[in-house]
């Protein structure tokens, strides 16, 4: 019981809800059968495999450095809500189903931006950054770049 009041517990489950729903929104869109519900589908597929994989797996010092450097928005409250509000909105089409998960892919992705400015609770292990001592971790764009 003590384990489901701790937030990075949450946030795991959380995290793992919308990778689900995302996965389940591809099927949904895979169903429909025209060209760009199959697109979204796939992109869909991908992007809850991404969310689960970070959830569950801790990649290698090598390959935490390439994620953060071309998707630095996965470690931040604000970024992977934005992520997630955006993936929400893809989902919303056809059926019940997508329309649900959708729905609240799109909320979570609100509390999660909503999160970054109210600095209630400490990022998650799994939306830690790497080291930024390495100059291969830093993100492609950022705004504190040296010109």
């Amino acid at each position: 019981m003590d384990l489901i009041r701790q937030p990075e517990f949450i946030f795991k489950v959380v995290n793992i809800a919308v990778g689900t729903l995302l996965e389940a929104g591809a099927i949904g869109h895979f169903i429909w059968r025209s060209l760009s519900s199959i697109v979204i589908g796939v992109y869909a597929l991908l992007f809850g495999a991404v969310v689960i994989a970070l959830e569950f797996w801790t990649p290698p010092p090598e390959y935490t450095t390439k994620l953060y450097r071309y998707a630095s928005f996965l470690y931040s409250f604000a970024g992977r809500g934005v992520f997630y509000f955006l993936a929400g909105v893809l989902l919303l089409n056809h059926y019940t189903l997508l329309y649900v998960s959708g729905t609240f892919v799109g909320f979570v992705g609100l509390v999660y931006f909503i999160l970054e400015f109210v600095k209630m609770v400490e990022v998650p292990p799994s939306m830690v950054a790497p080291d930024h001592d390495d100059p291969e971790s830093r993100p492609v764009w950022s705004a504190d770049q040296d010109s």
